[in-house]
């Protein structure tokens, strides 16, 4: 999972983070590039507290309250204001206002509030 967030704080499990960029690979949380010291265990669950430039995940669940640029998903589902940009998955869902640029899915779904 990688969130560019341009300065808007995340919550990953609880624990917030203001960063650039929140990547979480093999359980382990990296922000900026640093690791952080709290180990993910169980469902992962991700809160962007404002905007994100771009969203990719892959497995897990990500919220933002304000709007993304781009969002890519491949088993995971992203909710949000509205995506201003494109917003791709294979399995995931994507759900949200508007969709500013094209949007595509294999198997998962694309929902308009």
């Amino acid at each position: 999972m990688k969130i560019n967030t341009g300065g808007s704080s995340v919550t990953v499990n609880g624990v917030t983070h203001i960063a650039r960029q929140v990547t979480i690979v093999d359980g382990k949380v990296y922000v900026d590039g640093v690791e952080s010291d709290n180990a993910l265990q169980g469902p992962i669950t991700v809160t962007v507290n404002g905007n994100a430039e771009s969203v990719e995940v892959a497995h897990g669940s990500v919220t933002a309250t304000g709007n993304i640029g781009y969002a890519k998903t491949m088993s995971g589902s992203v909710r949000c204001s509205d995506i201003t940009g494109n917003a791709k998955t294979m399995s995931g869902d994507i759900i949200c206002q508007t969709i500013g640029g094209s949007a595509s899915t294999m198997s998962g779904d694309i929902i308009n509030r």
